[in-house]
């Protein structure tokens, strides 16, 4: 510690006399780099020297706080430490091996020399907790949703389901498809648009989470409203059908926040939102364009919702 004390004097000097003009500019440039570079495999020799007296004394410290605290403390401690991330859980996640973590990959607190392999854990579970994980590839999220929850990248044993607790993905996907069977051809919402809607749900479902989970989800229609695509009572159906699973994840404790990617300033929240069809179409017509405002007009029109 001395002798970086006395390299950083030595530069100070050196700067010093560089700036009065009393060297040379060149062997002033020289000898500045060479004291950098004797600072630089000092400041490294430290550095090895005092990482296992590091280790030993935050080992010790976290021996003492695994006695001396019980788990809700220690879990208040973990929220501190750790940095929540915002995860895409896609095809690549499943394929990558190692610790998930991005913002803090190298902190010290995640090398077990450090805290120990039973406080490693804790943290971690912490981490899952924490952290937003976004299912973002929707032709494939039931397979990714499927392996994730139960896929241990940090090689610890544990199973994400048991921990996670703030959750984002979007539904929609393959909902249009092309008439073709008219003279002309137009963009239309699939037959099976309520199995495409409901399966990301369906296969949450099977994981019972002990949290209380944080649902984002964004519902993508793509231009179906804007090119009219939902006919007769389409729509109102297919609010029937996301308010199912809407009222589903309240019952079982989660919190919910739904997005329209058409709509702008749209969004239903748990907290706030009545679990109603005629409710959620009515602010649909409030939010939306005039282009899109039809939609209402035609689905309350006498008759709307009688039996075809």
């Amino acid at each position: 510690m001395k002798q970086a004390e006395e390299l950083d004097r030595t530069l100070e000097n050196i700067s010093g006399q560089h700036w009065a003009g009393r060297q040379p500019q060149t062997y002033m440039g020289e000898r500045i780099r060479e004291i950098e570079a004797q600072k630089l495999a000092l400041e490294g020799s430290i550095q090895r020297n005092l990482e296992p007296y590091a280790q030993a004394i935050c080992l010790h410290l976290c021996k003492k706080v695994l006695v001396k605290l019980p788990r809700e403390l220690r879990d208040l401690v973990y929220e501190y430490i750790v940095t929540p991330d915002y995860i895409y859980a896609g095809p690549q996640y499943l394929t990558n091996t190692g610790s998930p973590c991005e913002i803090d990959q190298y902190a010290h607190f995640w090398n077990p020399q450090y805290v120990g392999e039973i406080m490693r854990i804790e943290l971690a579970q912490m981490w899952y907790r924490l952290s937003l994980f976004y299912f973002w590839d929707r032709k494939r999220n039931l397979e990714v949703i499927e392996r994730f929850m139960t896929y241990d990248r940090w090689g610890l044993g544990l199973k994400p389901y048991e921990h996670i607790a703030r959750v984002r993905f979007d539904v929609g996907d393959g909902i249009i498809h092309h008439d073709n069977d008219s003279k002309r051809p137009r963009p239309c919402i699939s037959e099976q648009y309520k199995a495409i809607l409901t399966e990301p749900f369906k296969k949450l479902a099977q994981f019972r989470f002990p949290n209380r989970v944080q649902y984002l989800i964004r519902i993508h229609t793509l231009g179906s409203l804007e090119n009219r695509c939902f006919r007769g009572d389409q729509l109102h159906k297919t609010l029937d059908e996301i308010i199912f699973q809407m009222k589903a994840l309240q019952s079982a404790g989660h919190r919910f926040r739904v997005e329209w990617s058409e709509i702008d300033n749209l969004e239903f929240a748990s907290k706030t939102c009545t679990l109603s069809s005629d409710a959620w179409l009515e602010e649909i017509r409030r939010v939306s364009s005039h282009e899109i405002d039809f939609l209402f007009i035609e689905l309350t029109k006498p008759g709307y919702g009688a039996p075809v």
